[in-house]
């Protein structure tokens, strides 16, 4: 709450937001779009939008996995370039669903969870 937020009056007939945490019943997999707080690093409480809705099968209690992807490296014998695996860095829950995107609030970071990243099935 901060400067110029306002005092509403409760309203007994709006339904309470309750969520049921669970798996997507299908494979989902995306990307994350943004956090609204304008930065590019966000971790647990954190608020982002992700790049599924309706149209991909996404409801609110929805969780997916966050998934941090490190760019190629350079073997130091061979001097091949390869892809190291990606890397599970959190949890988020998915609270309000639109057509195209969706907003989840991540639950658990186990590190930075950034711009860019990927999301999955838990």
């Amino acid at each position: 709450i901060g400067p110029g937020a306002r005092v509403m009056p409760y309203d007994d007939s709006a339904p309470l937001p309750y969520f049921e945490p669970r798996a997507p019943e299908n494979e989902v997999a995306g990307t994350i779009l943004y956090a609204p707080k304008g930065v590019s690093d966000v971790g647990r409480f954190d608020v982002v939008i992700i790049s599924g809705g309706t149209r991909e099968g996404m409801e609110p209690g929805h969780v997916l996995r966050a998934m941090y992807h490190r760019k190629g490296r350079k073997d130091p014998v061979t001097g091949e370039t390869f892809n190291p695996p990606d890397e599970s860095s959190g949890l988020m829950m998915v609270f309000r669903v639109f057509d195209k995107l969706s907003y989840a609030l991540v639950m658990e970071a186990t590190r930075s969870i950034r711009l860019g990243d990927r999301y999955i099935n838990p």
